[in-house]
């Protein structure tokens, strides 16, 4: 993609944000704000605008393939650590050494 078309991709990503947050912020007006649906709406909020700066960075960016591959090889490195950490916590959890913290009578 050129950057044209990632700079459009990513005001339009960037209106979608700021349009979802405005409903969000009105729609959820009187509910509690411990409610659980609302931190969840909110966190992917603001996930969605940190994406969608990320994508505006990306078409400004003079090297785009240097930046790809250093990402792809940065995502390949975190899911691979996330693998590693959860296959961990399966076998620690199976294990019949590891005891979880159990309720008292």
């Amino acid at each position: 993609m050129t950057a044209v078309v990632v700079r459009r991709l990513a005001a339009l990503s960037g209106a979608s944000a700021v349009a979802l947050g405005a409903y969000g912020a009105h729609g959820f007006k009187h509910s509690d704000p411990d409610d659980y649906q609302r931190v969840l709406f909110e966190t992917a909020n603001k996930y969605h605008f940190y994406h969608s700066l990320a994508l505006l960075g990306a078409a400004h960016s003079s090297k785009p393939a240097v930046v790809s591959e250093l990402f792809k090889k940065l995502i390949r490195r975190l899911f691979e650590i996330w693998l590693l950490a959860l296959v961990g916590l399966q076998r620690m959890a199976s294990s019949k050494s590891f005891v979880f913290a159990q309720k008292k009578k």
